[in-house]
């Protein structure tokens, strides 16, 4: 890819992400703190998904490499938005 292709990839998952997030940002996510979640792909829109208690979730993924499925993560909600750690 070239960099206006990533560049505009990332744009539109990050535009899908805030699409997706609570309007009224204090509402509260579905567990308080951080949780131990799996891993289940990065979609085609750049959209991690992770899988907590047979739910899945839709993040922004803060790790800097790639992970294979089912691999746990630190799935945490703040400010409307849930990310995963690893």
């Amino acid at each position: 890819m070239t960099a206006l292709q990533d560049s505009l990839a990332l744009y539109y998952a990050e535009r899908e992400i805030f699409l997706q997030q609570p309007k009224n940002i204090t509402d509260m996510g579905d567990f308080e703190g951080t949780v131990k979640a799996s891993w289940a792909r990065l979609n085609s829109d750049g959209i991690g998904e992770v899988v907590y208690k047979n739910k899945t979730y839709f993040v922004r993924p803060l790790g800097k490499k790639s992970i294979p499925k089912n691999t746990p993560v630190a799935l945490t909600f703040a400010n409307g938005i849930y990310f995963a750690d690893w």
